[in-house]
């Protein structure tokens, strides 16, 4: 298709524009003349669109301009254009093939990234003219990519593609039996903590309850006050409870982590 220079169009489009505005003299007309405006924009815009060939938004900017509702004048170009853009439009017919050699319909297609049809239907799809990278993408993940330059005027341009299996990452493989890395239960870190914190209380009040003891023996004893006694008697005696808690403590997280194990390895051999 010929392509006629932008600036001749714009010319004319100015003069049409000019003659609408001027033969708006009634109420009823100026009402219209934002409609008028619409339709001179969407011719304007379409020939700019089509001289720097991307035809598929010009054809949308002429069917646009081509309704009942635009003037004459420029639904009479703008239907012209949109017969020379569809004629000159690239097009290619698509078919799909699975891994087991089936055709598919359940395919997107992406020219530079911007998808133009999410389904094959046999119909060719339309496409600008130029260099494009086609992508397409079946429903179960599978992709292919090919080059084209698609010429001015090329129709039903044949792309048969063979669609790889589904490219989702596989699961990682089960770790051998024996070999996987085992995590401890919370309850047991919980537990086994208290029991840590108990033995040290022991250890802490256990010190303190002999070095007061020896320190009333070397300095007043048998005479000591009651308080001094008691002081020391009750250090003695937290320290024997947090003794009792430790141990109990650290055999019930010894228990836990035990338990969990027999269970891990209980569900291993289920699984053989």
């Amino acid at each position: 298709m010929p392509l006629k220079p932008l600036d001749r169009r714009l010319v004319v489009t100015s003069s049409v524009l000019a003659a609408l505005l001027a033969a708006t003299p009634t109420p009823d007309a100026r009402a219209d003349e934002g409609a008028k405006k619409t339709c001179v924009t969407q011719h304007i815009e379409g020939q700019r669109l089509r001289d720097d060939g991307k035809l598929r938004a010009a054809r949308q900017q002429f069917l646009a301009c081509s309704v009942e509702s635009c003037p004459a004048p420029l639904r009479k170009d703008c239907l012209q254009w949109l017969d020379e853009t569809d004629a000159a439009m690239p097009t290619v017919l698509v078919r799909a093939r699975r891994p087991d050699g089936q055709d598919t319909a359940d395919v997107t297609v992406l020219v530079d990234g911007e998808s133009v049809t999410t389904r094959l239907t046999g119909l060719p799809v339309a496409v600008d003219p130029g260099e494009h990278v086609l992508r397409f993408v079946s429903s179960d993940g599978g992709t292919h990519e090919e080059r084209v330059l698609l010429n001015v005027g090329e129709k039903n341009r044949r792309i048969t593609i063979d669609l790889p299996a589904n490219a989702a990452e596989p699961p990682p493989p089960a770790p051998p039996p024996g070999n996987h890395r085992s995590t401890f239960p919370t309850s047991a870190y919980v537990v086994g903590g208290v029991g840590v914190v108990a033995l040290g209380s022991f250890a802490f009040f256990g010190v303190r309850a002999l070095t007061r003891g020896n320190d009333l023996k070397g300095s007043c004893a048998p005479t000591c006050s009651g308080d001094d006694a008691s002081s020391v008697r009750r250090d003695a005696l937290v320290a024997d409870i947090s003794l009792a808690v430790g141990i109990v403590a650290l055999g019930a997280a010894a228990w836990i982590l035990l338990t969990h194990h027999d269970a891990r390895d209980v569900a291993s051999l289920a699984r053989f």
